[in-house]
């Protein structure tokens, strides 16, 4: 477990509440680690919230598409995940 950090949101009455969460924790989607929170909460990381690689900053491709929602029945449903993209090679 890494540092704590917090996120605050407002409800559907407009009063805000803030959460706790590790960055360190893996994306439901993609499988790297969350980072920061996003729009949708703390679960998915902002790049997989948005639909888009992280990495390349393209929309997702049809064969990534099914790789994240695959990690998402997965860890939803108790099962290990994999990356659903690689890093690119640095040069």
């Amino acid at each position: 477990m890494g540092k704590m950090k917090k996120a605050t949101y407002q409800d559907e009455n407009g009063k805000d509440f803030t959460v706790e969460y590790d960055p360190d924790d893996p994306c439901l989607y993609c499988g790297y680690p969350v980072e920061e929170a996003s729009m949708g909460g703390t679960l998915v990381c902002p790049s997989c919230d948005m639909g888009v690689n992280r990495f390349t900053g393209r929309p997702w491709s049809l064969e990534e598409y099914f790789l994240v929602h695959k990690n998402f029945k997965l860890a939803t449903t108790g099962g290990k995940t994999t990356p659903a993209f690689g890093r690119p090679e640095r040069k």
